[in-house]
């Protein structure tokens, strides 16, 4: 079987550069989002944001709106497709 691989780029890129999918409809609980900084807190980033590059350029994100709002000032790890 031949898999198509999408992954054009692995960068690392600051989180507030990263543009919000305004399509995402997930909202994370008050309880998810603390269980998430205790996990980030213990063990860090264990893999990366999922984004399209816009035709400006910019990184739209497909996964990863939680981690953006969470560290918004981070560098974080990006899979551009």
């Amino acid at each position: 079987m031949d898999i198509r691989n999408r992954v054009i780029e692995y960068r690392l890129c600051k989180a507030s550069e990263l543009v919000a999918n305004p399509k995402n409809w997930r909202k994370h609980s008050d309880r998810q989002r603390q269980v998430y900084r205790d996990v980030v807190s213990e063990i860090g980033f264990a893999g990366a944001e999922l984004t399209r590059q816009l035709p400006d350029g910019r990184l739209m994100l497909i996964d990863g709106h939680m981690r953006q709002e969470e560290h918004p000032e981070a560098e974080l790890p990006v899979l551009v497709t």
